[in-house]
């Protein structure tokens, strides 16, 4: 679970690190400063398209603008990043893809479908 307070104070952090006003901040990311600032006091929360947006400003993973953690940058934290900005029903699709995928390799190895 994300908590709203902590990921405002590391956009507050990161938007000083990078020596912005709340006004710049916004205006790189198409959003009101009254956006920026609710989400910095913990209010409100970006939404994946904005956070996409901060990661870009900010060069940082999705991952630490939503839970402080510096992931290191393999193809499957690649994926975990991205899925972690989906939502839970899309969330939910790729898990099954997934796991279709490994039933469909089991198969093909002769294992009869089983999972290990």
């Amino acid at each position: 679970m994300i908590d709203w307070e902590e990921q405002g104070k590391r956009i507050k952090e990161l938007r000083a690190a990078h020596k912005l006003s709340l006004r710049q901040l916004a205006q790189r990311i198409g959003v009101s400063h009254q956006a920026v600032a609710s989400w910095e006091k913990g209010i409100s929360a970006p939404n994946k398209a904005n956070v996409n947006a901060l990661c870009d400003v900010f060069n940082v993973k999705p991952s630490f603008i939503l839970t402080g953690l510096q992931i290191k940058d393999t193809m499957g934290q690649q994926i975990i990043n991205q899925i972690d900005l989906l939502s839970k029903e899309d969330q939910r699709l790729i898990v099954n893809l997934i796991h279709r995928l490994m039933v469909d390799e089991k198969k093909s190895n002769g294992n009869g479908g089983e999972l290990a």
